[in-house]
């Protein structure tokens, strides 16, 4: 269940480049991407760290807020930037919408949602949105600064994905980038960031020592008993997602051809035991302790499990999407009974078993 992020955009050279766009364009796209991913997660662990600091003190509070409306106000700005292109410029949008493989009108609404997850990123900072939240969401706290930077973040990461979708064919793109990146690169772009944004998110050496961060993520031994339960539970999470794929490729063929086609090369240099059984460990890892462990308890099992399956970029907006939703959902579950101990126990087995048939079942 490993969520790669969105491909670095190309850049095309000219001969009046500058000393820092030859360098850019002397970088591989996984090195761009990797460079891009470094700044977005600095900025985010940014963002957390002072609004980890802020639960006592009232400037790193206010520090938080600033950071993170400033990191709103910039993916605004890209979003309104586009949607001044589309309207002055409707050959230009044309071309950029052609590329992107949708129509002018697609790449628009996508702009719009971009621009309004900078906006309910906003409103999400908004005391009375955050009450509103706090009644709906039993472990969300209103007047908490990380909860409400978290609420923010979260709006904003959401929607962000859900506007790639919208305004650019993500299966097409990345089938035609070719692309089948190492497993050292598929685990520190993917489950890396989320390992550190989730223990630096709940208050690793701001507000919390290493045993509480532990206790707060559910990172705790549960007994054999869950722990052999936890690999049924992964069992049938597989079973079910069998039925599931079956049924998707009936509806939507053409689709689950491409999805598996993208899946496929994605994973192409899983080809022996260790590379899948590191692959799965880390998704398992990663993926578990931010959506299960760090989000769930303050934003509840639907929240966590739908930011979960939109962050699957590889599957577009498909039924593959409501698959993994409902996979996150049954994690959830697990995790609420069991802790997360036994949520990455199910979950990294899962993966092992789909990338073991993968490899040895053919």
């Amino acid at each position: 269940m490993a969520a790669p992020t969105p491909q670095a955009a190309q850049l095309t050279s000219d001969s009046s480049e500058g000393p820092l766009e030859t360098i850019v364009h002397a970088l591989s796209d996984d090195q761009s991407q990797a460079i891009y991913l470094s700044l977005v997660v600095v900025g985010v662990v940014a963002i957390l760290v002072a609004a980890n600091l802020g639960e006592s003190n009232p400037t790193w509070r206010m520090a938080s807020y600033l950071l993170t409306v400033g990191a709103a106000a910039l993916v605004g700005i890209i979003a309104l930037s586009g949607l001044i292109v589309i309207a002055v410029d409707p050959q230009a949008a044309a071309e950029t919408a052609k590329n992107a493989g949708v129509s002018t009108g697609r790449l628009a609404a996508g702009g719009w949602l971009e621009l309004g997850a900078a906006v309910g990123a906003g409103f999400a900072l908004v005391p009375r949105v955050r009450r509103g939240v706090g009644r709906l969401i039993r472990g969300f706290r209103s007047d908490s600064a990380i909860n409400a930077v978290g609420l923010s973040l979260y709006v904003l990461v959401l929607l962000f994905y859900v506007s790639l979708q919208v305004s650019s064919d993500q299966l097409k793109q990345l089938a035609q980038a070719g692309q089948s990146p190492s497993v050292a690169f598929i685990i520190g772009t993917n489950q890396l960031p989320f390992l550190v944004v989730a223990v630096i998110g709940v208050g690793l050496f701001t507000r919390r020592g290493l045993g509480q961060t532990l206790q707060r993520l559910g990172l705790y031994w549960p007994g054999w008993r869950w722990i052999l339960g936890s690999v049924g539970v992964a069992v049938a999470l597989v079973i079910f997602g069998t039925f599931f794929d079956s049924f998707m490729s009936r509806v939507t063929p053409e689709q689950s051809r491409s999805i598996q086609q993208v899946s496929d090369q994605l994973l192409k240099n899983v080809n022996t035991l260790i590379p899948a059984v590191a692959i799965a460990l880390a998704a398992g890892i990663g993926e578990e302790i931010l959506f299960r462990g760090a989000l769930l308890p303050r934003l509840g099992n639907v929240s966590a499990a739908l930011l979960f399956a939109v962050l699957h970029a590889q599957y577009a907006i498909s039924l593959a999407t409501l698959e993994i939703f409902i996979l996150g959902l049954a994690l959830g579950v697990l995790r609420r009974r069991a802790g997360t101990t036994s949520a990455i126990v199910a979950h990294t087995g899962y993966d092992m078993i789909l990338l073991l048939i993968s490899l040895y079942a053919k």
